[in-house]
C-alpha cells in the first residue's frame, strides 16, 4: 500500500507542477501580448520571443499534467523520485541564487560578461566539467548568443553598465 501512496503523491505533484507551469505561461503571455510582436519592417518585435516561449510553457506544462493524468501508471521503481536531501536542495538552491545573481549583474557588466560567467559557474562549478569541450562551451555559447540575439536580429541587449 505504501508503494500505491507513493505512485500518487508523485503522480499529482506532476500533475500539479505541469499545471502551475502551464498557469505561468498563461500569465507571461498575457504580458507578452502587449508587446508588438513584428517591428516596423516586419522583423520579430519586442513581443516575438516573449509570446513564443510564454505558449511553449503552455503546451509542455499541459503535456506534463496530461502524461501524468492519461499516461500509463508506473511502478515506483520506474518513476522520477523527489530528492529532498540537504546536499540535493543545497544544489538546487545554488543555482536558483546564480540566476539571482545573474538578473543583479546584467544591468552593471552587460549580457556578455553576465552570460559569460552564469554558463562558466554552471559548467564549471555545478556540473564539475573540466574538459576542453567544456571551457569551448563556455565562450562559444554567450558569444554565439550574443551574435544571434544583439547582431543578426539587432535586439538590444544590456551593455557594460559602470561609467555609462
Amino acid at each position: 500500500m505504501a508503494d500505491a501512496a507513493v505512485i500518487g503523491v508523485v503522480r499529482w505533484v506532476h500533475v500539479a507542477t505541469g499545471g502551475v507551469v502551464a498557469l505561468v505561461g498563461l500569465l507571461a503571455l498575457l504580458e507578452a501580448l502587449q508587446l508588438d510582436f513584428f517591428g516596423d519592417n516586419d522583423e520579430p518585435g519586442p513581443g516575438f520571443f516573449p509570446v513564443l516561449l510564454s505558449a511553449l510553457l503552455i503546451v509542455l506544462g499541459l503535456a506534463l499534467s496530461a502524461s501524468y493524468l492519461f499516461g500509463p501508471r508506473r511502478a515506483p521503481e520506474h518513476m522520477e523520485q523527489l530528492d529532498l536531501r540537504r546536499n540535493r536542495m543545497g544544489r538546487a538552491g545554488a543555482v536558483w541564487l546564480t540566476f539571482v545573481v545573474t538578473v543583479a549583474l546584467l544591468p552593471l557588466v552587460g549580457f556578455l560578461v553576465t552570460s559569460l560567467l552564469l554558463v562558466g559557474f554552471l559548467v564549471f562549478a555545478m556540473e564539475r566539467q573540466r574538459s576542453v569541450k567544456a571551457f569551448a562551451a563556455v565562450l562559444v555559447l554567450p558569444v554565439a548568443t550574443y551574435l544571434v540575439f544583439a547582431v543578426a536580429l539587432e535586439v538590444q541587449l544590456p551593455a557594460w553598465g559602470f561609467g555609462s
